[in-house]
């Protein structure tokens, strides 16, 4: 009899012992938290070819050329974020085209630039845009997010990609400050 329950226990002890194994085991879809430094060095230098202005003939903007090369442009991601951040929407003497075909194309070159920075580099990152004055300040003149806010109650890793820029709104600019966020 008391071999009976001896075998009974240490039975259940290794069933017990089995199903806290499986329930432990990952499964494979748990993604594991993406590494803001690692997210910045990606967004300083891999590139990507972006197609804009197809439907303009030519967008020529004073900062940046968009669509003069077959609508396209080649840069790294924080080269293409800034370049969102930068454009001009006001009239500009040398772009053709009707006003709202160039608001199309530049609409379609921000939809584009924020959507392939979002594939490449996945969920749970965010992405700000910001441009710095000489005294090191962020001004609020310029607002390019990509991905979602961080939850409040998450720790976050930043990571900072600076950029450099010309002058802005008469004002002097001392580059860009592309802010990463990740969760």
């Amino acid at each position: 009899m008391t071999s009976t329950v001896l075998d009974v226990t240490v039975m259940l002890l290794c069933v017990s012992a089995s199903v806290v194994a499986l329930v432990a085991v990952d499964d494979g879809t748990s993604t594991a938290a993406p590494d803001a430094e690692s997210a910045a060095d990606r967004l300083a230098t891999e590139t990507a070819t972006v197609g804009v202005g197809e439907t303009v003939e030519s967008l020529t903007s004073p900062k940046v050329v968009i669509g003069d090369t077959e609508g396209t442009i080649h840069a790294t991601l924080a080269e293409l974020l800034v370049m969102v951040a930068e454009i001009d929407e006001g009239d500009d003497a040398r772009a053709k085209g009707s006003a709202d075909e160039r608001m199309q194309a530049i609409e379609e070159f921000r939809t584009t630039v924020i959507e392939t920075v979002s594939e490449r580099l996945g969920p749970r990152v965010r992405i700000d845009v910001h441009a710095a004055t000489d005294d090191g300040s962020i001004t609020d003149t310029v607002d390019v997010a990509v991905g979602d806010t961080p939850p409040r109650s998450t720790d976050v890793n930043t990571a900072v990609v600076s950029a450099p820029g010309p002058r802005t709104d008469g004002g002097r600019v001392n580059g860009w400050r592309v802010i990463v966020r990740t969760w």
